[in-house]
């Protein structure tokens, strides 16, 4: 069976639509913490691709818990978006405004702050 011009190009266009969304909503952001005392942090994050709304959250990797999460708007300047961050090892998660799924930052080791 042989597709018209028409409806090969449409069956084109809707094959690569899932993949454009996707791309979308792939996240280049930077993250670095600092630490205010003893035994607490503030998370930072800056976005690679110009200002952005998102929905944060940093997951403890230890306890297997959301300990924070939060809407943020990033830009190419660092923000801080978590507080009262205490040691351990976490996976920041973001969810771009518009997309249904979160990306995580980060190696799949984590990011450890504090000891």
């Amino acid at each position: 069976m042989q597709l018209s011009k028409p409806l090969f190009l449409l069956a084109l266009l809707l094959y690569f639509i899932p993949a454009v969304s996707r791309a979308q909503c792939e996240v280049d952001i930077d993250v670095s913490f600092h630490q205010v005392s003893a035994d607490s942090y503030t998370v930072l994050l800056r976005s690679q691709q110009g200002s952005q709304s998102v929905t944060a959250m940093l997951h403890d990797l230890f306890t297997g818990e959301t300990v924070q999460s939060k809407r943020a708007n990033l830009s190419a300047r660092e923000t801080e978006v978590f507080t009262n961050v205490k040691p351990s090892l976490y996976t920041v998660y973001i969810k771009r405004d518009g997309c249904e799924e979160y990306r995580s930052l980060g190696s799949i080791e984590g990011i450890k702050i504090g000891q």
